[in-house]
């Protein structure tokens, strides 16, 4: 059965905050989405483990972040940066 991204979010109890305009879709599938859609509960800190993941304990550094093209992912309290950017350059 399908879920959507929400519905995957929702069972492993996360949630994401991002600009979708400053945001890849290539990085964000590679980096945020699909890894989370393979993950239990109770494995998504181990996962946020890993190098590319930043944890942020600091509210500015979070704002910054986001501002800046990273995704964050908030589970069980906590919140880590995704380097995510990559806005769609226009021909001219």
């Amino acid at each position: 059965m399908f879920r959507s991204a929400a519905e995957e979010l929702a069972r492993i109890q996360t949630d994401l905050v991002y600009f979708a305009h400053l945001v890849g879709k290539d990085e964000f599938e590679r980096d945020v989405l699909t890894p989370l859609s393979n993950v239990k509960a109770n494995e998504v800190e181990q996962l946020l483990a890993r190098s590319h993941y930043t944890e942020v304990f600091d509210s500015r550094e979070l704002v910054q972040g986001i501002l800046d093209g990273k995704a964050a992912i908030f589970h069980n309290n906590r919140v880590w940066l995704v380097d995510v950017y990559g806005p769609r350059s226009r021909n001219i």
